[in-house]
């Protein structure tokens, strides 16, 4: 079984959300009705929800969301996304399982006391991915009362309006294993995040109690960031702790307040009170008591070693590129154009927010700002209302399509594979060829003749002359392509030489790789060359000498 999507890490990645049941197309913003995302939501049996339009859904009352096995596939709305507008009341997940949501943006509007998104009670195998979540009350993101199997990631947190308890998100009551990785918390005064792990020491299975926090990027909170409390068997990794206006000088990254028996691993993580990201944390002095007293290796929930985690275990990238990364990636970034390619969609609230945490700028609020305003778009043609736009059928598969429900061999459905962004290597070549283009492309102070043909393939270029042939990923910005370039031996070999391979092409990059083995082929096809013309004139020379012995 593979990964609920490529990308998808850590406890809730196992998840198989709607795949292969129903695919519901939202058709409006409407609170509720026929075609509208609640009456989606609330439809029993698997199914995978797709959007023609975009824009912000405004709800007059939350929702508690029971039926299961359901794909939120935000990345299918057009224009600027789609955003849920919240009243005083949650977007709930209550005793439910295996969901996916990606892509999707979740704003309290009005000064609340209750919290934005939450995951209760025994929901179990959920995964958010890329989705923005502001301006909640209590905490703005709470999870609890016997959930497991939860992955958060690549999700942003940011500015509870609640003054005097502007939290982040909390993990309580019996929750556990639970991945949070890449993602940003910003303007809470803590819970950044905060783990209760097993209230009832009673039945805490030492398997079970399994939690993990990796590649956090966390931005002005209070005097503590991340808080630990129950009977934690967690790792902190390669978290960045960046103070803002609203830090107290006495603050600290993480807020050991557990109750043993406890395992903690902190490695990794930099913050005011330690810039070095290849130092134990607990040496660093991160890792304190609520008194702000620093814990070392001494006390009994330290742990020497990461501790084993789920079956999809986490990438942990380096601490220092994290900051980028999550700071550049997190949140609702993206959306699918009909071809398959992805467009940048980051709103003007999650945008403000990248530049104050990268600026060291803003700083809490008493009340939700503005929304931001979403264009509508306009939604794909998807003729057989499979949820696959016509335009990657076509490029894919001809006139005849595919139908979206029909399993791939990799284990996900053609309309998961469309939803993954995924492009699928055999049928490379198989559509009919487009309009060719030609264009003269510069490279440095060469011009190489470019002949483009507009055709579904793998993300793959391929360069081409004669035997010559290196492989390069192209980043298209539209349509996936096939490139052919046509250019001579001598100018291959300086560019290569050079290791000047990019060339822009029409706003997209063409990174020319393995230009090594390119080099060593041209190397051995010019030692044969000499080989050969070496043998020539040896015999050359013996026929000059036997036909002198002669004379």
């Amino acid at each position: 079984m593979p990964a609920a999507f490529p990308g998808a890490y850590g406890w809730g990645a196992g998840s198989i959300g709607g795949r292969g049941g129903t695919v519901i197309h939202v058709t409006n913003l409407n609170d509720s009705g026929a075609g509208s995302l609640r009456q989606a939501l609330i439809t029993s049996g698997p199914r995978i929800i797709v959007f023609d339009v975009g824009g912000t859904i405004v709800w007059t009352t939350g929702g508690n969301f029971t039926e299961p096995f359901c794909t939120i596939a935000g990345q299918t709305a057009p224009g600027g996304g789609i955003c849920i507008s919240l009243p005083n009341d949650e977007f709930a997940l209550t005793g439910t399982n295996n969901w996916i949501i990606r892509y999707v943006r979740f704003r309290t509007r009005v000064s609340a006391t209750r919290g934005t998104f939450h995951i209760l009670n025994g929901s179990s195998n959920v995964i958010l991915d890329h989705c923005s979540f502001s301006w909640g009350g209590d905490e703005i993101f709470t999870m609890g009362q016997d959930v497991k199997d939860v992955t958060f990631q690549w999700c942003m947190v940011y500015e509870n309006p609640t003054v005097g308890h502007n939290r982040g998100s909390l993990f309580f009551d019996k929750c556990r294993r639970v991945s949070v990785h890449h993602c940003l918390y910003a303007h809470c005064d803590g819970r950044n995040p905060w783990f209760q792990m097993f209230d009832d020491s009673t039945i805490q299975p030492a398997e079970s109690a399994k939690a993990e926090i990796v590649n956090v990027l966390v931005y002005n909170w209070d005097i503590h960031a991340t808080n630990l409390n129950g009977y934690p068997q967690i790792n902190i990794i390669n978290g960045y702790y960046k103070v803002g206006p609203n830090s107290t000088p006495s603050r600290w990254e993480i807020n050991n307040g557990r109750t043993l028996p406890a395992s903690i691993y902190a490695f990794g993580n930099i913050g005011p009170n330690n810039s070095d990201p290849n130092l134990d944390s607990w040496v660093a002095g991160m890792v304190r008591n609520t008194l702000g007293v620093p814990l070392g290796i001494s006390d009994g929930s330290y742990a020497a070693a990461p501790i084993a985690m789920s079956a999809f275990p986490v990438p942990i990238t380096p601490t220092l590129q994290n900051f980028d990364d999550v700071l550049n990636g997190a949140g609702c970034t993206q959306r699918l154009a009909s071809d398959g390619s992805w467009v940048n969609i980051r709103d003007t609230a999650d945008a403000r927010i990248a530049t104050e945490v990268q600026s060291g700028t803003g700083g809490w609020i008493s009340a939700p700002p503005a929304l931001p305003t979403l264009s509508a778009g306009t939604a794909y043609i998807d003729t057989d209302g499979d949820g696959i736009p016509d335009e990657w059928e076509n490029l894919y598969f001809g006139a005849g399509g595919i139908n979206g429900s029909a399993l791939h061999p990799s284990g996900y459905t053609y309309l998961e594979l469309f939803l993954n962004g995924s492009p699928i290597p055999e049928r490379r070549g198989q559509s009919t060829p487009r309009k060719v283009i030609s264009m003269a492309v510069p490279v440095r102070d060469r011009s190489f003749k470019i002949k483009v043909y507009q055709r579904a393939i793998d993300g793959q270029a391929r360069l081409m002359r004669d035997d010559l042939l290196a492989q390069s990923t192209v980043l298209a910005s539209r349509a996936r392509i096939l490139r052919s370039l046509e250019i001579d031996e001598e100018d291959i070999m300086l560019e290569y030489q050079r290791q000047a391979e990019l060339a822009e092409v029409g706003g997209e990059l063409i990174a020319i790789q393995n230009e090594r083995s390119a080099i060593a082929r041209m190397q051995n096809k010019h030692r044969l060359e000499e080989a050969r013309k070496r043998k020539a004139e040896l015999q050359s020379e013996r026929k000059r000498k036997r036909v002198k012995r002669k004379r």
